[in-house]
C-alpha cells in the first residue's frame, strides 16, 4: 500500500525505495516486481525496468500486463519490433484488451504505419465512443497523413473528453495553423498556456501564428512551425 501511493502520487523515487524493500521480503512476488518495473520506467531507467518485467515473467509469463509495460519500455528504447512482437503476445492472451491495442498503435505509429495504426485506434473507438487517447493518437495520425479537417475533428472529440490536455491543445493549434485559420489557432495556444505556462513549443507558435496576421511588432518568438509533439 505504501509502495502504490508514492507510485499514485508520482513520488517515484520513495516508490523505487519501498518497493526494494517488499522484494526482499517477498522475492518471488511477480506484482512486485511488475510495480519496480513500473516505477523505474517512470524514472526513465528503461533498460532496468525491462530487467524488473524480465523477473515479473519468469514468475508469471502469461500476465498481459507485464507484457504490455514490458512492451512500452523496449517502445521507449527504440525497439520497436520486439514491443510489438509482446504486444501480440498479449493480444493472443486477451484479444479485446485496450491497453495493448493502444500501445500497439502506439508503436505502429513511431514506427511510420500510419494507416496501421489509424485502423487500430479506429476499432478501439469502436468498442468504446469514449477512449479519450484513442481520439488523441487518430488526431496525430491524421495529421501525419494530411487530413487536417479530421485531425481537428478528432482532437475536439479528445478534449470534451480530457480538457486539461496541454499538448491536444497546442496538437489542435499546429493543425489550424496549417489550415490558415490563424486567430483560432491563437485560441488554441493560449489554453495550452493557460494549463502549463512552462511550454516553449507552444509560445513559438504564438510566435509564428501572430505573424502570419501580420502581427510583427509584439511576437515574442517567430520562426518555422515545430512539428507536433
Amino acid at each position: 500500500e505504501i509502495v502504490n501511493y508514492f507510485y499514485d502520487h508520482e513520488k517515484y523515487d520513495e516508490a523505487l525505495r519501498f518497493v526494494d524493500r517488499l522484494l526482499t521480503l517477498v522475492p518471488y512476488s511477480a506484482d512486485g516486481w511488475l510495480r519496480k518495473g513500473q516505477i523505474l520506467g517512470n524514472l526513465h531507467r528503461l533498460e532496468e525496468s525491462v530487467q524488473a518485467f524480465d523477473r515479473a515473467l519468469t514468475l508469471n509469463p502469461v500476465d498481459p500486463e507485464t507484457l504490455i509495460n514490458k512492451g512500452i519500455s523496449l517502445d521507449d528504447l527504440g525497439q520497436t519490433d520486439d514491443a510489438l512482437a509482446l504486444f501480440e503476445r498479449a493480444l493472443d492472451l486477451d484479444p479485446s484488451n485496450e491497453d495493448a491495442l493502444l500501445n500497439k498503435g502506439i508503436a505502429l505509429e513511431k514506427s511510420g504505419r500510419y494507416e496501421d495504426a489509424l485502423a487500430l485506434f479506429e476499432f478501439l473507438l469502436k468498442g468504446n465512443p469514449d477512449h479519450k487517447e484513442a481520439w488523441y493518437e487518430l488526431g496525430y495520425c491524421n495529421d501525419y497523413l494530411d487530413r487536417p479537417a479530421e485531425s481537428l475533428r478528432c482532437y475536439d472529440e479528445h478534449l470534451k473528453r480530457d480538457p486539461y490536455n496541454y499538448n491536444a491543445w497546442y496538437n489542435r493549434g499546429i493543425v489550424l495553423n496549417r489550415m490558415m485559420h490563424y486567430n483560432t489557432a491563437l485560441e488554441s495556444y493560449s489554453m495550452a498556456l493557460a494549463i502549463k505556462e512552462d511550454f516553449p513549443s507552444a509560445w513559438y507558435n504564438m510566435g509564428n501564428a501572430h505573424a502570419n496576421l501580420g502581427r510583427l511588432g509584439r511576437d515574442r518568438l517567430v520562426g518555422k512551425n515545430a512539428n507536433p509533439d
